[in-house]
Parts: structure tokens; C-alpha cells; sequence
């Protein structure tokens, strides 16, 4: 599932408190978040996929935390400016 608002929420205690992740590097404040997905080997990683083509932008912006979303780093590698 995605936000619009370009916000991230995590909870660690099944919902019962949040923490709101604001800024990922190098993207755009209100960015599209299109989509989370939680590793499957490692409880710590997570993938997030944004887009912000609403605004004109139609770079893709691929990131990865390996700490529940304390921090992030772009994997978006090669991929085409326009993809």
C-alpha cells in the first residue's frame, strides 16, 4: 500500500504507536509513495517505490532500509531517467 502524501508511518508494536518517516534522500517533498514491501529474509529490510509524475517529474525513485525505516538509501541504479 502507498501514501500520497509522500509520508512513510512504521509501527513496530502492531499499530498500537507510529513513527512518521518525512524526508527520504533525494526525493522530492509530497512524493507519491506507490509502494512498501517488507523483505521476506530480513526483518529489517524494507523497499520502498515512489513517483512523483503528478508534479512532471517522471524519475524513478527506488529506495531501500535496512534498519525498519530509520534510514534509507536510493537502489534506483541504472534505471531510465524516464521509466
Amino acid at each position: 500500500m502507498g501514501t500520497d502524501d509522500g509520508l512513510i508511518q512504521v509501527s513496530e508494536d502492531g499499530g498500537a504507536t507510529w513513527r512518521r518517516v518525512e524526508n527520504l534522500p533525494g526525493v522530492p517533498d509530497m512524493t507519491y509513495v506507490n509502494d512498501l514491501e517488507a523483505s521476506w529474509h530480513d526483518p529489517n529490510t524494507v523497499f520502498a517505490v515512489l513517483n512523483n509524475h503528478k508534479r512532471g517529474d517522471f524519475a524513478p525513485y527506488v529506495m531501500v532500509s535496512r534498519d525498519r525505516g530509520r534510514s534509507w538509501m536510493a537502489i534506483t541504479g541504472d534505471l531510465p531517467g524516464r521509466g
